[in-house]
């Protein structure tokens, strides 16, 4: 899950379809790259965010977050 609230503030733009936009051409563009690096703590996590919207949706999932834990990050939790 993506907090895209928190992009939107991060990078600015004008609104939240041109938020979406870009990130689609970022996605294409690292996979088009031939970056394939693994980055653990993107692929093994339930979401990345502020610390309030992980934790809300660790809550939100209950029983299937059990165990998970909320760690801080370069940028986020």
């Amino acid at each position: 899950m993506i907090d895209y609230e928190r992009l939107w503030e991060l990078f600015g733009v004008g609104s939240y379809d041109e938020l979406r936009s870009s990130h689609r051409g970022w996605i294409k563009e690292y996979l088009g790259s031939g970056a394939e690096i693994r980055r653990d703590e993107l692929t093994r996590s339930i979401a990345m965010g502020s610390r309030s919207f992980v934790e809300n949706v660790k809550t939100l999932l209950g029983l299937r977050a059990k165990g998970r834990r909320v760690m801080e990050s370069t940028g986020g939790y």
